[in-house]
């Protein structure tokens, strides 16, 4: 396994070996870029991505704007949705009945398990 990891590697480096050389010869007889098209190719890049980056962020940031406003809707809505229900006599059983209610389920449970 290890020998197999070896050999894989060193034909790899090969490999990358060869295309380096391929590059040489090509780019050899190639005279270097002028500093300035070089310049103005990176500030293009530069400035495309900036533009992009910007709108991605201002589509980004009203997007979240409206998902916040949606959730500060539902929010109101949940509380007068609350307040409502609260408003009604005997919709909710009282904190001590539901405390008493779940103890004698709890009992009845117990003895049908029991019995």
């Amino acid at each position: 396994s290890t020998l197999a990891a070896e050999q894989q590697h060193r034909e790899r480096l090969e490999q990358i070996e060869m295309l380096h050389q391929k590059e040489q010869k090509v780019f050899d007889q190639l005279p270097p870029l002028d500093p300035t098209v070089t310049c103005d190719a990176i500030h293009q890049y530069l400035s495309t991505t900036s533009q992009f980056l910007n709108s991605y962020i201002a589509d980004a940031n009203a997007s979240l704007e409206g998902t916040s406003h949606k959730l500060s809707v539902l929010e109101k809505q949940m509380s007068l949705l609350e307040s409502k229900l609260d408003s009604i006599p005997g919709l909710f059983p009282d904190d001590e009945e539901q405390s008493v209610n779940a103890t004698d389920q709890d009992n009845i449970i117990d003895n049908v398990a029991g019995g």
